[in-house]
């Protein structure tokens, strides 16, 4: 088992020397320079470690917002050894900081035989399994269809993991907390919504069949009805995302049309990132704004993809036209199929596989799982 640590300080003075302490003692340490992001950071982590077993050094300063940013890990992250980090030798913050959830203590300096005695800390916290894939897909406006391709490719991946011998259920999450619909599209009553999620005390232990409402094989999260209190913290919803991908195989977060500020901590998470477009020069236009504000959201450029939306539509936008006016290449293009897409809708289903919609949505289901077709190949 491999060990890793954050250390979260704007002190560099203290998170410098820590670093090259565990560095040392063979622990891989990465700075986070401000508590802000260090939830997020953690999340991240957990979401794509694999046999490792983390933990948080927070430098602790008085009663304020070190100690809270340790209950707040504590309380999401659980199974994270979490250390306080002291300037000097200070009991009362050293009472906070353990009151709050730290399980030791470090005092500045650092030395080996500190860094020593808290390592077996490391072997009391479990190795992370291997995460799932998680496949956000973000408008680049309201009513370019975002929801409906999430559904859609949410659906057809049962059937694309099927025929590759995979088994396990999908999760859908709809993350439009103002106007999510995915729920109304599949006719579903659902008992409870994400909003019930978020308000649960353990994020780490999920209860996914009590909050889920099923379709087939796909798990629904669904959004909270209109004006519903919803605990919208970036942390929370970072914790039960990880849940997610440690939860399901193939994890689908249907996102809303706007940047939230818990929308970061989501898109970070995700393998990839599909920001769904419509062949019309203003769609297009703000599709470039929302790839612009994904990479300086810290979402690599190799984990974005364009999909274009209903095309044949305005057949007079050109695929150069398309590529050019978005700023980056068209990978997936979906056929503009209204009719078959308010049947299904009535129906409370989803389009016909076999109709020319259903077979390109099985190949962006593919493109989204990380499988290498044989145009990709060419």
């Amino acid at each position: 088992m491999h060990h890793g640590v954050l250390i979260v300080s704007a002190n560099e003075d203290i998170a410098v020397p820590l670093w090259h302490a565990f560095e040392r003692a063979g622990v891989r340490a990465e700075i986070v320079p401000a508590a802000e992001p260090a939830l997020q950071f953690v999340g991240a982590r957990l979401s794509t470690a694999r046999d490792t077993a983390w933990g948080v050094v927070v430098e602790a300063a008085g009663r304020g917002q070190s100690i809270e940013l340790i209950r707040s890990l504590r309380r999401s992250f659980p199974q994270v050894v979490i250390l306080a980090a002291l300037a000097s030798p200070n009991l009362a913050t050293t009472q906070a900081a353990t009151k709050a959830g730290a399980w030791d203590y470090l005092i500045h300096p650092v030395g080996e035989d500190q860094i020593a005695a808290c390592l077996p800390l490391w072997g009391q916290t479990p190795a992370l399994s291997s995460p799932g894939r998680m496949v956000c897909f973000l408008p680049a406006r309201a009513g370019d269809g975002a929801s409906t391709v999430a559904l859609h490719v949410a659906e057809a991946a049962i059937h694309e993991r099927r025929a590759r011998g995979f088994s396990g259920r999908v999760l859908l999450v709809d993350l439009d907390f103002q106007a999510g619909d995915v729920a109304f599209r599949l006719q579903l009553e659902p008992p409870r919504t994400i909003a019930d999620a978020l308000e649960a005390a353990d994020l780490a232990a999920p209860r996914w069949r009590d909050w889920c409402c099923p379709f087939g094989q796909v798990d629904v999260l669904a959004s909270p009805p209109a004006g519903a209190a919803i605990a919208n913290e970036s942390s929370r919803i970072a914790a039960l995302m990880s849940s997610a991908k440690a939860g399901y195989p193939f994890v689908v977060c249907d996102m809303p049309p706007a940047m939230y500020s818990s929308s970061p901590a989501v898109l970070q998470l995700a393998d990839e990132v599909c920001v769904v477009c419509t062949p019309e020069i203003t769609s297009l236009h703000f599709a470039r704004r929302r790839i612009d504000e994904l990479r300086e959201a810290g979402v690599a450029s190799h984990r974005i993809s364009l999909v274009l939306n209903r095309e044949g539509s305005h057949a007079w936008i050109g695929s150069e036209e398309a590529n050019r006016a978005a700023g980056m290449p068209v990978s997936v293009r979906l056929p503009n199929d209204y009719k078959g897409l308010q049947a299904a809708i009535v129906q409370g289903d989803v389009v016909a596989h076999r109709s020319l919609l259903g077979r390109q949505i099985r190949e962006l289901t593919r493109h989204t799982l990380g499988v290498r077709t044989r145009a990709a190949a060419a």
